[in-house]
């Protein structure tokens, strides 16, 4: 958005409606599984299991983003 002010400007012009804004470079874009393993911490998700799936047979799917997943998220955009 701050190489697009023009964009911006639109964003803006319908983000006041509701009475909000969008300043570029404010918001950083992170993949969920970041937060949950960088941020809260295995231990902080164990801690909450109520229910634990010991035995449960599962076929796990990563997703292009976990495998390839960027160094860090400055670019959202680049898959």
């Amino acid at each position: 958005m701050a190489d697009h002010p023009e964009i911006n400007a639109k964003v803006n012009e319908c983000l006041a409606a509701g009475g909000l804004s969008y300043k570029p470079g404010r918001v950083t874009v992170r993949h969920m599984l970041d937060v949950i393993c960088d941020d809260i911490g295995e231990t902080a998700v164990r801690d909450k299991v109520v229910r634990p799936l010991s035995g449960l047979r599962v076929a796990p799917y990563y997703g292009c983003q976990v495998v390839r997943r960027l160094p860090t998220a400055t670019a959202p955009n680049i898959p």
